[in-house]
C-alpha cells in the first residue's frame, strides 16, 4: 500500500509537470539556456559538488556535530601530527640558522 501510494504520488507530479509545461505555466528552455550560459565557467562544478555535499551535511542527524565538534577535532589532530613530527624530526635540538 505504501509503495504504491509513493508511485502513484511521483505520476501526479509528474503529470502536473507535463501540463504545467504544455500550458505554458512553466517554462524549461529559459531556465535551460540560462544554464547554458554559465555551464562553460571553471568554478561551477566544484560549488555545485560543494553545494550538494553542505546540503547533505545539513540532513544528516549529526549535522550539528558534523559542523561543530568535528573541525575542532581536526585542528587538534593537526596540533597533535605537529608535535609529533617536532619531536621526531627536531629531537629537542635548536638548529643553528
Amino acid at each position: 500500500m505504501k509503495e504504491t501510494l509513493k508511485i502513484l504520488i511521483m505520476i501526479g507530479i509528474l503529470t502536473a509537470g507535463i501540463m504545467a509545461q504544455k500550458m505554458d505555466l512553466l517554462d524549461l528552455t529559459l531556465a535551460l539556456t540560462e544554464i547554458e550560459g554559465i555551464a562553460d565557467f571553471w568554478w561551477l562544478p566544484p560549488s555545485v559538488v560543494l553545494l550538494q555535499v553542505i546540503l547533505y551535511l545539513f540532513a544528516l542527524p549529526g549535522s550539528i556535530f558534523i559542523w561543530t565538534v568535528w573541525p575542532l577535532l581536526i585542528l587538534t589532530g593537526f596540533a597533535l601530527l605537529g608535535i609529533l613530527l617536532r619531536k621526531k624530526f627536531f629531537d629537542g635540538r635548536r638548529q643553528a640558522l
